[in-house]
């Protein structure tokens, strides 16, 4: 009988006993036996590790790459692999920038089942082999690749990249990557690969990932160093290390050094579009989940994924930069395995009001009640809610349209948010 996509997916779920497994051998087996490594040497393959950024980092090889394909005779075909994903699978694996269709993934997934015989694989394994059956299928120019976890064990790191770039080093997922960053740093760069180029977008990063870089004779190129970005009143300028310089008259509404790296790795593979292409794709830029701006019930949201205390952060500092003068409500939930203290750290001192909320059945997810000790440790104002729906029904009661709601914490808390909307449009 022939399974629908969801089908599919609750099988592959089931299939293997923990979510996570780092190691490469079942997967490597698996994808040699269905010829997928042979096949993926007659592409370009991109890599994208990293704590926080990944996710803006591939966005933007994506925008322009898509507007390098439109330019000229040749049509330049390529896919991405990111997770996770919020509303649906299909927006792990995307051709041309387009979620592929359940009928490829079911064909991949079947694919998949057939080959691997009595090998048990997780389900981000599942999800790897089929995004590389799918490049293979539609015979991609280059591959993106993004790390689901650290770098070096992770299932995407049995296919050789051209070019491995590590957007940053910060602590999350300490259970599994431990809490010295220049072991975590050791980690990411394992996706590099001698003589080819590996970026880093972060000037603050662990020795180890240079040193790694050096070690195995890839050819390292640091943001700072070897590329560059400034602003000047929200113009942005970005030069890259063969003596290019891009300007935008806007910021792209994403990290920068993300921005650069990718930019930087195009430069690389000599797959750049003219400045006025490239121009236009950075300042529309746009990810879900990521200083996503909407306006629901009369409000204005903003939706981040923020859950480790760097990227929160960034995030904190991003808001007060941009609504010095907004009340700000926000709608947390977050894993319980997350450093939460650190995470709520950034928001002292901010006008801020949370809104605690559980996630559906997520036994993950950290108890509203938890939540709230934290905040009093910090001083922090809030109180809990029932579930998300009831933090948004409350929120946009208790708030003024002149009011900023930022819903944050984990993709999950972001990904509910987002189908309770889309179910009120």
């Amino acid at each position: 009988m022939d399974l629908n996509l969801s089908q599919w997916l609750a099988k592959i779920e089931a299939i293997h006993p923990t979510e996570i497994e780092l190691g490469l051998e079942r997967v490597e087996r698996v994808a040699q036996s269905m010829g997928l490594l042979h096949s993926m040497g007659n592409r370009k393959v991109i890599t994208v590790a990293g704590t926080n950024g990944k996710g803006s980092c591939v966005a933007t090889l994506e925008a322009l790459l898509l507007c390098k394909s439109g330019v000229g005779k040749a049509q330049l075909k390529f896919g991405s692999y990111t997770s996770p994903h919020f509303l649906a699978y299909n927006e792990r694996i995307k051709l041309q920038g387009t979620n592929a269709s359940d009928a490829l993934l079911c064909q991949a997934f079947s694919a998949i089942d057939q080959a691997r015989g009595d090998i048990s694989l997780s389900y981000f394994e599942f999800g790897t082999l089929a995004a590389l059956y799918c490049f293979d299928r539609e015979d991609v120019d280059v591959a993106i690749l993004e790390v689901g976890l650290g770098g070096r064990l992770d299932a995407v790191n049995i296919v050789d990249a051209d070019i491995g770039i590590v957007t940053s080093i910060a602590l999350d997922h300490q259970d599994w990557l431990g809490s010295d960053l220049e072991v975590i740093g050791r980690e990411k760069s394992g996706i590099f690969r001698r003589d080819k180029p590996a970026l880093c977008a972060s000037v603050d990063v662990p020795d180890s990932v240079s040193g790694y870089a050096n070690e195995i004779g890839a050819n390292f190129l640091s943001a700072g160093r070897d590329f560059s970005w400034s602003t000047n009143n929200n113009n942005w300028q970005l030069q890259l290390s063969n003596g290019r310089e891009l300007r935008c008259s806007q910021a792209p509404d994403l990290p920068l050094p993300s921005v650069a790296a990718a930019a930087e790795a195009l430069s690389q593979l000599d797959m750049m579009a003219g400045d006025a292409h490239c121009a236009a794709a950075l300042m529309n830029l746009k990810l879900i989940g990521r200083g996503q701006q909407m306006k629901v019930g009369g409000r204005r949201f903003v939706l981040d994924v923020a859950h480790n205390p760097a990227a929160s952060e960034r995030l904190s500092a991003t808001m007060q930069q941009r609504y010095p003068d907004a009340a700000l409500h926000i709608v947390f939930s977050i894993m319980a395995d997350k450093d939460i203290l650190g995470v709520l750290a950034p928001w002292v001192g901010v006008d801020a009001q949370f809104y605690l909320c559980p996630l559906g059945n997520n036994p993950r997810a950290a108890e509203p009640k938890y939540l709230y000790s934290q905040l009093e440790q910090l001083d922090l104002s809030g109180h809990c809610c029932d579930s998300v729906e009831a933090a948004l029904d409350t929120v946009i009661e208790a708030s003024d349209a002149s009011d900023i709601v930022l819903v944050m914490g984990s993709f999950f808390t972001v990904a509910e948010a987002l189908q309770i909307f889309d179910s009120r449009h």
